[in-house]
């Protein structure tokens, strides 16, 4: 097939003549000079970073699982050779670098992991990032290669992240792998009420060699983010379109209230997406949609250095509690006919529907909070934490409470346990697992 990139080389080509030079502004308010942004009472090249920087870290995790034995989805994993406990050991290294010569910048990411445990082994190593910048000046500037966005808002969800991985909620501050990716940005400052606005388009291929899980291949896509600095707040409106998924756009904004408190929300809709719903004739419906997600958050710190993040998550592309309890009952009932017959039809059925229901929040309504408290009772170098994931849906949670430490120069070790609640039907007590138990050291360089 031909790829469908026709007409889009030109944007391509647009892109580059604007971070050559800038057109009009478009901003209400006077133009700010860079040199008047950039004036030092001291001698800034003493400052000035490195050509080379790098840096990274070395990791060691050990995890011990007890397993679900009734979970749908242990189960499904594990019918061909049941067991009550995993124990694995996870080696890790992460390495990053950066090169400045001029306007031009290199920098990368790439991790590496082994993992270890009675049932399987695994190895990979991913290039996180790896892109090329150009800055003739601070207001724009135009990269290409591998490269992370982080459009949105919220710290645990972000449904207006239309061209980034999703975030892991139980570690969403971790890096994540990008996409090939052209992108230019262009900024402009004043010194009235919308004091920056910010343009960035994206260009994202999608070939049988690049960008091969984004979606479909063979086509150019095109997003588009344009943040503004309105007084005191952060505002972005953000659009995707192209072949590979469907057309979508979204708002998200922020706001600090006060120094210790600050809220946000992020809105996305998608007017025609795709739905692959089992039906309880056991059939798979095919369909579209419209699919509108939203999230609204908070943050707060107290006297006690206590902080606290909140946010409810709708997922207008999740499964209602009806719709995730068929997938169960169709892994149960293909369970029970493999031990009476060895019969495989159903779980493969169940497998083959996995990447969709078996993905992390695939319900509608979840509620997460974040208790993190910074060395308490004078304990330095201490963070324990709490974090709690609710399916409002069905009532069924994800408890982790950890202890953080940092005493020790360069290095971190952290200790979690994660508890999941819920009964037959609900989403995290279909899990295949009961509780995970987890050591991670990590020593920085």
């Amino acid at each position: 097939m031909k790829p469908h990139f026709r007409g889009r080389p030109a944007l391509l080509l647009l892109m580059l003549l604007l971070v050559l030079k800038l057109p009009p502004a478009a901003v209400a308010g006077p133009a700010v000079d860079d040199d008047d942004l950039f004036e030092f009472d001291f001698d800034p090249v003493a400052f000035a970073p490195k050509p080379f920087s790098w840096g990274g870290y070395l990791e060691l995790k050990g995890e011990h699982l007890r397993l679900n034995s009734d979970g749908a989805l242990y189960l499904l994993r594990h019918y061909r050779q049941p067991r009550a406990r995993l124990n694995r050991l996870t080696p890790a290294m992460q390495l990053q670098g950066r090169y400045r010569r001029g306007n031009l910048v290199v920098q990368g990411k790439a991790n590496a992991a082994a993992s270890w445990d009675e049932a399987t082994s695994t190895d990979r190593a991913d290039l996180l990032e790896g892109y090329l910048s150009f800055t003739p000046s601070p207001r724009r500037s135009l990269d290409l290669g591998k490269k992370t966005y982080n459009w949105g808002t919220g710290y645990a969800f972000n449904p207006v992240g239309f061209i980034q991985r999703p975030k892991d909620p139980d570690n969403p501050e971790e890096s994540r792998e990008g996409y090939v990716t052209g992108g230019l940005e262009l900024t402009r400052s004043t010194t009235g009420a919308l004091k920056t606005a910010t343009l960035n388009l994206v260009a994202l291929p999608v070939t049988g060699e690049i960008n091969r899980d984004f979606g479909a291949a063979d086509h150019l896509n095109l997003a588009a983010r344009l943040y503004l600095l309105y007084r005191n707040t952060d505002l972005n409106l953000l659009g995707y379109t192209g072949d590979s998924r469907p057309d979508r756009f979204g708002v998200a904004a922020a706001r600090n209230l006060r120094p210790n408190f600050a809220i946000h929300g992020e809105l996305a809709h998608i007017p025609r997406q795709n739905f692959q719903t089992l039906q309880a004739d056991g059939s798979v419906l095919r369909h579209r949609a419209a699919a509108t997600s939203y999230l609204l958050g908070l943050r707060y710190l107290t006297a006690r250095q206590l902080t606290i993040i909140t946010e409810y998550y709708h997922n207008g592309e999740g499964y209602r509690r009806r719709e995730l309890g068929r997938f169960y009952d169709l892994i149960h009932d293909g369970h029970q006919q493999y031990q009476s017959n060895g019969g495989t039809a159903e779980l493969n059925q169940a497998a083959g529907l996995a990447p969709r229901y078996d993905r992390p929040q695939a319900g509608r309504n979840y509620l997460y909070t974040r208790l993190s408290w910074k060395e308490p009772a004078d304990i330095l170098y201490f963070t324990p934490a709490l974090t709690l994931i609710t399916n409002l849906d069905d009532g069924s949670a994800s408890l982790s409470p950890e202890a953080l430490y940092t005493g020790f120069t360069n290095w971190e070790t952290r200790l979690r346990l994660t508890l999941l609640t819920g009964g037959s039907g609900r989403e995290y007590g279909e899990r295949a697992n009961q509780y995970r138990l987890e050591l991670r050291l990590r020593r920085f360089f």
